[in-house]
């Protein structure tokens, strides 16, 4: 936060002017200071937006390529837009990967950048919780991850609701005309 006129932030330094004008705005606050203004603009300012992409944990086997090398790493949450891997060594951000696996069927053969990479403790050491964004992803590719992703979750609902109520919900949802997506059934 600075006075509006008397501060010169670095390029990218997100900054909440004060203002003596009585117009306020997602950068600007008015003085004097209401508490509900400083709130919500410094948690639009400095605070992500929630995720907007869906996302599954997993436990699944992988291979991960990066440094020249082929990694054995564990697979951990998958969304359609990328990947969390437990990795046996720390990467840079922005660092080159590639990633494969098979989940429902399909191997995926996925490049991407590391986002970050931070020690997690597991129980027979330490590996490196790594977060991955992926590259060049086709339309198509995306529709299978995001379907194999809902998929996981009505499998998780039905192994919990047992048959008879999977069956019945499967009944209502498919009277209410759901579209669930071509690929993608609630049958028992």
């Amino acid at each position: 936060m600075a006075r509006e006129g008397h501060f010169t932030p670095d390029r990218f330094q997100p900054v909440v002017w004060l203002s003596d004008s009585r117009y306020s705005g997602m950068d600007r606050l008015s003085l004097p200071l209401r508490i509900e203004s400083l709130y919500t603009t410094l948690e639009r300012k400095f605070h992500q937006p929630p995720r907007r992409h869906l996302r599954i944990g997993l436990d699944l086997d992988a291979k991960a390529h990066c440094r020249g090398e082929d990694w054995p790493v564990r697979l951990t949450c998958l969304s359609d837009r990328g990947c969390r891997l437990l990795f046996p060594r720390e990467l840079a951000r922005d660092e080159a990967v590639r990633v494969a696996f098979e989940l429902g069927g399909m191997r995926f053969d996925l490049e991407g950048l590391v986002l970050y990479s931070f020690p997690y403790q597991v129980e027979d050491g330490e590996e490196y919780s790594t977060g991955v964004v992926f590259l060049h992803l086709d339309s198509e590719i995306n529709r299978h991850l995001r379907g194999l992703i809902v998929d996981g979750y009505f499998d998780r609902v039905r192994r919990r609701c047992g048959e008879d109520v999977w069956r019945r919900a499967s009944e209502f949802l498919a009277a209410a005309d759901l579209d669930l997506g071509a690929d993608r059934s609630l049958q028992a």
